[in-house]
């Protein structure tokens, strides 16, 4: 039977890290005005230090030796199940990581390559760097900043402010559309597996020029978002075999 200090304890305990500390913990999502798993990770050390503390109470309330082994498998139970969960997650993280690495370098060896004032459209896995433009384009992620070399063009989930991207967008496209001196226009694409760059640019197909430029025909976000994923994926995109059924 659980001693009143121990029931105490574990009261305290629930109370704070199940309850204050979870509350303190999100409460930055109401300052943010957006959800992300990322806002809870700090939270999430409230419940690990409570499941420690129940088990701690568990094993030192339990009546008699027989019960300690039983709590002690429970817990290792609890350990497994989240390292099963976490094992799988690490790795789509170190997989998002390595991907992200490679983006950097891909585009930073594309723009110095790329006269000054060049339009670079540059397609990333959203895992690999959903909110990171420009920020992965400029030090330390990169050696110079990029984005005074060239103009750089994003899918919206990859901006860092989506509110502003359909403005920002329109007018680095009209600025560079409407440039006295043309500069080239150059298509990205990185594999969200491997992270290998593919590009398209106006010197192997002709075409992007136009089809970059018309890109100003849209006038709502969300069709212009669409036009330049359609860009990335029909015209960059290596196009991957079929498998046909036997």
């Amino acid at each position: 039977r659980a001693l009143p200090a121990d029931r105490v304890r574990l009261t305290r305990s629930a109370t704070f890290f199940g309850i204050v500390w979870w509350g303190l913990g999100v409460l930055p999502i109401i300052a943010a005005g957006y959800d992300s798993p990322r806002h809870v990770y700090l939270a999430a050390a409230g419940w690990t230090i409570l499941l420690g503390v129940v088990v701690e109470v568990l094993t030192t309330t339990a009546r008699g030796l027989r019960w300690r082994p039983v709590v002690h498998a429970c817990a290792a139970a609890v350990l497994l199940f989240y390292a099963v969960q976490l094992w799988g997650i690490v790795r789509q993280w170190s997989t998002a990581a390595h991907v992200s690495r490679l983006a950097v370098l891909g585009l930073e060896r594309e723009v110095l390559a790329a006269p000054p004032g060049a339009l670079v459209i540059v397609g990333v896995p959203v895992r690999s760097w959903e909110w990171a433009l420009p920020f992965a384009a400029q030090p330390p992620y990169t050696s110079t900043d990029l984005t005074r070399r060239v103009s750089i063009v994003t899918p919206q989930l990859l901006d860092c402010c989506r509110s502003q991207w359909f403005d920002r967008t329109t007018r680095t496209l009209r600025t560079w559309s409407e440039q006295s001196q043309p500069t080239p226009v150059v298509a990205l694409y990185i594999d969200p597996v491997t992270g290998a760059a593919s590009r398209r640019s106006e010197a192997d197909y002709p075409p992007l020029r136009e089809i970059t430029r018309a890109l100003l025909q849209n006038n709502q976000p969300e069709a212009l978002n669409r036009s330049i994923l359609r860009i990335l994926h029909e015209l960059v995109a290596p196009t991957r075999p079929t498998v046909r059924s036997p």
